[in-house]
């Protein structure tokens, strides 16, 4: 995984400008940040599970509010832990005119709410009447951490193979810097055409992360089935 000093040193190599002299090294810090968290917001929206990480938390009686992880970006899922073996996915429900009814439920695994947003928290309705360790999993998407020191990486998942799309989009953005100060330098047309060909060819190869055989079943899964559920 390239560090912020060596695609820096890549992005020098494209400007042919080994030193800082028109462009800074803070300057390219920003453009390879704004590149990386662009193409981190793109692998998001692929909903391919590029980033996921899981964490557990507590549920306790009374408490219906409970604070997001400090670097939550998106839910992929927020499931009920029944007896610290299966998993029950809950139902995000924006209630707008349905009544906050209270939970009644003493029993631990029958409490199973809907969960919503709000601010950063997300709500359990109706309100857990019992206290259960570790008795929501969640996984979900965190932000992309900003690459600050010159050993500072991108995400572990953040593969080699992209690394090119945060370096030509910090080229474009110096090139764009250039051309409005002095309108000199490289041409920045190939430099474009460089981004679009690598975006394109990237988005084609996250929109799919598993192939399987596709086929109409038309009477639902078959009893003999291992995930037939008599």
């Amino acid at each position: 995984m390239a560090t912020l000093l060596e695609l820096r040193t890549r992005v020098r190599d494209y400007l042919d400008e080994p030193s800082a002299a028109f462009w800074t090294d803070a300057q390219l810090n920003n453009w390879i940040n704004q590149a990386y968290f662009f193409a981190y917001m793109e692998f998001v929206q692929a909903f391919e599970n590029y980033f996921a990480t899981v964490v557990f938390q507590n549920i306790t009686a009374g408490v219906d509010t409970y604070a997001l992880p400090a670097n939550f970006d998106k839910f992929r899922l927020l499931e009920r832990v029944i007896d610290n073996s299966v998993t029950i996915p809950l139902q995000e429900y924006n209630r707008i005119e349905t009544s906050n009814l209270l939970s009644t439920f003493s029993a631990t695994n029958a409490y199973l709410p809907t969960y919503r947003f709000v601010g950063p928290n997300f709500v359990l309705e109706p309100m857990p009447q019992v206290t259960v360790v570790n008795g929501l999993r969640l996984e979900y998407v965190p932000g992309a951490a900003p690459l600050v020191a010159d050993g500072d990486s991108p995400v572990s998942t953040f593969l080699n193979q992209w690394q090119e799309l945060i370096v030509l989009k910090a080229v474009v953005s110096a090139k764009l810097k250039e051309e409005m100060t002095g309108n000199q330098g490289a041409d920045l047309g190939p430099f474009q055409v460089m981004l679009e060909t690598w975006e394109n060819k990237v988005k084609d190869a996250i929109a799919l992360r598993s192939q399987s055989r596709k086929y109409t079943e038309p009477f639902g899964i078959d009893e003999t089935s291992n995930y037939y559920y008599p």
